[in-house]
């Protein structure tokens, strides 16, 4: 998003850069290679790299310098040439170029404080306040409107996470009590409470992708507790 902005401002003690797309699993974020090989790996990372790297160009910024941000193996440094600073790969370096400065070595990803993205030109100014960026801008007088989408968004989805959870338990619970359910009837109600729980589950799982859950897997649990309550209910009208 900062990459995009025709300008771009930092306040002290703030930093950019660390981009690397990273897959998440259960023991925590891994690299795109371990996850999904060499080959594949290199390909999105490649992709990724590239569009930060234009998307930098394109508002005059460093494009390797943004390369560096998400990509551990690349190597930058700024050289003065006829009077022009370049940020260029050590391999391109030719004898007349001077080494100014060397802004990221292989093996680990790039990251600016404020004051040296603005020294290389990845950021425009050093703020103290949202007030001074408006004076800068020379917007004294802007309306600014406050997009909480996202904030709400997060919150919402906070509350389908704990609903998700209270349901997940749930249906622990209904599932160790019907293996020692007293009666027929009590089990019946416990199988009913188990579908209503399961059917829950899966409009959660269809409406909200990033809480993982399986909706192939849920619903073969659903189709299980529907023929336990049909078989229950079948035997109890024959009781009858």
């Amino acid at each position: 998003m900062a990459l995009a902005c025709d300008k771009v401002y930092m306040a002290e003690n703030t930093v950019i850069g660390a981009a690397a797309l990273v897959t998440l699993s259960g023991s925590g974020p891994k690299d795109l290679k371990e996850t999904y090989g060499a080959d594949l790996g290199e390909k999105v990372s490649s992709a990724w790299r590239g569009y930060l790297a234009a998307l930098a160009e394109h508002k005059h910024r460093p494009g390797l310098i943004a390369g560096a941000m998400v990509d551990r193996d690349v190597e930058v440094i700024e050289v003065s040439e006829a009077d022009k600073r370049l940020f260029i790969d050590p391999v391109n370096k030719r004898p007349e170029q001077q080494l100014v400065h060397t802004w990221s070595k292989k093996g680990s990803l790039l990251t600016l404080t404020a004051e040296e993205a603005i020294k290389c030109g990845i950021a425009d100014k050093l703020v103290q306040s949202q007030a001074e960026v408006l004076r800068d801008l020379n917007a004294q007088g802007a309306q600014l409107v406050i997009n909480d989408a996202f904030q709400k968004a997060g919150e919402q989805f906070k509350r389908v996470k704990l609903r998700c959870n209270r349901l997940t338990k749930s249906l622990e619970s209904e599932i160790r009590q019907i293996k020692r359910a007293p009666t027929r009837n009590h089990a019946m109600r416990l199988l009913r409470d188990i579908r209503k729980d399961y059917k829950s589950l899966m409009v959660l799982a269809r409406r909200y992708p990033d809480l993982n859950l399986d909706v192939r897997v849920l619903e073969e649990q659903l189709n299980t507790a529907e023929e336990l309550y049909e078989e229950a209910k079948s035997e109890s009208k024959f009781l009858r």
